[in-house]
């Protein structure tokens, strides 16, 4: 049976006899036969190391990225505060090499939803919604468009090409 092992950096350590696999965010050692077997590492698994610090950066970098985006939007008053940091912590998780896909997948979106409820509120509500407070409020015509959609369909569309769904798929 094989057992896996998180490996951080080995600075001069011994490690078992290994083959290397991809884990988001990290390096999984797989043990192969005795796991007591010292020998050097590789310097593939030393270059992994270095790869996956820079891929967390990038994650980050993202991260830190939509924040500001959310925060500059905020301001004006035209995301709400849970919008911008839902903004952030997509950003972490699709990382910079997706923003401009995703950002591409949240307009699109965000067009279709505001027509949907430009639509929706040119015609009169339900009467079965009538007593519901919030149903009244989203079909006010001076009332905002929950851009939270939009942002979380954008993140669903791309997260397909993200590395994260790669591993996972396998």
């Amino acid at each position: 049976m094989r057992r896996g092992l998180v490996v951080g950096p080995t600075r001069g350590r011994h490690v078992g006899h290994a083959d290397v696999a991809a884990v988001p965010g990290r390096q999984r050692l797989r043990h192969l036969g005795d796991p007591a077997r010292a020998v050097e590492p590789d310097l593939h698994v030393v270059g992994a190391e270095r790869a996956v610090e820079v891929a967390e950066r990038d994650h980050v970098a993202a991260g830190v990225l939509m924040l500001a985006l959310g925060v500059l939007l905020f301001m004006p008053g035209w995301f709400g505060g849970g919008d911008a940091k839902l903004l952030a912590a997509i950003g972490l998780w699709i990382g910079t090499e997706n923003l401009m896909a995703y950002m591409l997948w949240v307009a699109l979106a965000g067009g279709v939803i505001a027509a949907a409820f430009l639509a929706a509120r040119s015609v009169p509500l339900p009467r079965v919604l009538l007593g519901e407070a919030w149903a009244l409020r989203l079909h006010r015509h001076d009332s905002g468009i929950p851009y939270g959609l939009a942002l979380a369909a954008g993140a669903l569309l791309v997260y397909p090409q993200t590395a994260w769904f790669s591993a996972l798929a396998g």
